[in-house]
């Protein structure tokens, strides 16, 4: 991969937080699908929890690529991932965990998506393999996951939240609510999403590795509690978010979706864009955002762009 891109800049540096407990069956292909990105301004992180799997043995492997590593205990993911946070520096922040992984080029794609749209928050495809149950194989076709607010009196979780990226100047002061162990990436989707420019990808970006010892296997009563727990401190704020808004953005959604499963067919190889407007739902005490960035509410506006043929 090229030093600088096309236009004789810089890559925006993207900062990636990996948290890991005792996932040594996978830790290797989730590092090395991070590393052989071959992204130029990369900062990697990985803090493992006091792995006694292996994990410590395969993390000192890599570690003279990594910006920082640790392992001792901690407090649970989402401690892991501010411990993390507290040390990027980068423009683009994103935390991969360690039994997910990225798909090549994943990175220059999100760094040139950066510098086109400038975007808040970054939505990639999930590959379609990872929708392993019957009622998610719609998501597995479809190029855009559907607006993380989109339908009234409750919130709409799509998210592929390894294939979300934010832009970490604006989000630097937040930090993921370490009482959460289940729904904490929902949280955090919650605030990032309040009054940003959010850009939608067509590429595949990474996948979500399904096992037994997944949370998503393990801690079903849990996440139930998280969800519910997590809807009540939220719920006055998404039900404010304007009718006509929500309207706007299923119809722009479902628009450009359409336009864009026909356009894969002719031109398979180009990459699409869905983009829109947040409405800030959030005061800023309990959003990423500083007091005097709060924006007024906006209508959606969707739109599909095409850019170049993506390297085979």
């Amino acid at each position: 991969m090229p030093d600088r891109m096309t236009d004789g800049r810089e890559w925006p540096r993207i900062s990636i937080v990996t948290p890991s407990y005792n996932q040594g069956r996978f830790i290797e292909e989730t590092i090395r699908s991070v590393l052989l990105q071959g992204y130029p301004n990369l900062e990697y992180l990985v803090i493992d929890g006091g792995s006694t799997d292996g994990s410590v043995e395969i993390i000192q492997k890599y570690s003279q690529w990594f910006t920082y590593w640790c392992s001792e205990k901690d407090r649970g993911q989402a401690h892991a991932i501010n411990k993390g946070l507290d040390r990027v520096t980068g423009q683009i922040g994103a935390y991969l965990n360690s039994d997910d992984y990225y798909l090549p080029n994943a990175l220059a794609h999100v760094g040139r998506t950066y510098r086109r749209f400038e975007f808040d928050v970054f939505v990639g495809r999930r590959w379609r393999g990872s929708y392993f149950k019957k009622n998610n194989r719609r998501n597995a076709i479809r190029p855009f996951a559907t607006p993380f607010v989109a339908q009234d009196d409750q919130m709409r979780f799509e998210t592929p939240q390894e294939c979300v990226f934010w832009n970490q100047q604006r989000s630097h002061r937040l930090r993921f609510d370490e009482s959460f162990h289940f729904c904490m990436d929902v949280w955090w989707f919650a605030r990032i999403f309040s009054g940003a420019f959010v850009v939608q990808s067509s590429r595949p970006i990474g996948v979500f590795r399904s096992h037994q010892q997944s949370k998503s296997a393990t801690m079903h009563d849990v996440s139930v509690v998280e969800w519910d727990r997590l809807w009540d401190e939220l719920r006055d704020y998404l039900r404010a978010v304007p009718a006509d808004f929500r309207e706007t953005t299923r119809q722009a959604h479902r628009r450009t979706t359409l336009k864009t499963l026909v356009m894969q067919l002719v031109c398979p190889w180009r990459d699409y864009y869905f983009s829109y407007r947040h409405p800030s739902y959030l005061p800023a005490a309990v959003s990423c955002q500083n007091g005097d960035e709060l924006v007024e509410d906006c209508l959606a506006i969707g739109r599909a762009n095409s850019v170049q043929p993506r390297s085979r």
